[in-house]
């Protein structure tokens, strides 16, 4: 199972979700390994102070997006 997480606003049109932030997610979720779980900034800081431990990976080259996106591996549940 490879996981990736991304937040934002999607967009809803006959019961399917797109755009943006549905994109990112998935582009992510190409880049993740067997087993783990990747998650771009804004995840890392939605759960701020939630117990979780966020380690920075090397930065993904995502198509559609102009600029390198900087992901987190989660490490641990504290």
């Amino acid at each position: 199972v490879r996981i990736g997480l991304n937040a934002g606003e999607p967009i809803e049109r006959d019961g399917d979700l797109f755009g943006t932030a549905v994109q990112l997610a998935a582009r992510v979720a190409d880049s993740a390994h067997g087993g783990q779980v990747l998650a771009t900034q804004v995840v890392r800081d939605l759960t701020a102070g939630k117990g979780l431990i966020w380690s920075p990976t090397a930065s993904i080259e995502a198509k559609g997006f102009d600029e390198p996106i900087v992901v987190y591996s989660l490490e641990a549940v504290a």
